[in-house]
């Protein structure tokens, strides 16, 4: 049987920003992750999030020109309202996934590059993917625990899914 990918992907900043005034916006290479992912037969994406599912949903979907929301199952992320933490949110999001499709999925988290971030989620998910701001966060990025660091999200779906776990 081949290999399912999950991609579990955080929504503040990694996705979705907000500005001084509160408008929000796509980051710049989320679209073209995301449909890029949409088109492979091996993958289902999601979010992963703090916020409440509701929330997330909204902050995703109802942005004018974002898109994002239709490429996503929703109902196998996992939430703030699911969960206090990721680590548990990551293995809840795991089983959704496969009481939903009927297979294992390797699971990929896609988080914004702290090490605050990648340590959470690092123990539960097979694949910890780091968008780092800069070159100089990938060393520690990666002492973190993160099995991938980009520089450009847009470069997160060629690695994450190319990537033997194990």
């Amino acid at each position: 049987m081949a290999e399912r990918y999950l991609v579990l992907f955080d929504v503040d900043d990694l996705l979705v920003t907000v500005n001084d005034k509160g408008e929000r916006s796509r980051t710049q290479g989320s679209w073209e992750a995301i449909s890029q992912i949409t088109g492979r037969t091996d993958s289902v994406q999601s979010l992963l999030t703090t916020l409440p599912k509701a929330e997330a949903s909204a902050k995703v979907g109802d942005v004018t020109g974002i898109g994002l929301v239709r490429y996503l199952d929703l109902d196998v992320g996992a939430y703030g309202d699911d969960a206090e933490d990721k680590s548990t949110m990551v293995n809840l999001a795991r089983q959704r996934a496969k009481d939903s499709y009927g297979v294992d999925f390797i699971v990929a988290v896609v988080v914004m590059g702290t090490v605050g971030e990648v340590t959470l989620v690092r123990d539960a998910a097979d694949i910890v993917v780091a968008v780092a701001a800069d070159e100089s966060t990938v060393g520690e990025l990666r002492k973190a625990g993160a099995g991938l660091v980009v520089t450009r999200l847009v470069d997160v779906v060629q690695l994450a899914l190319n990537t033997k776990v194990g």
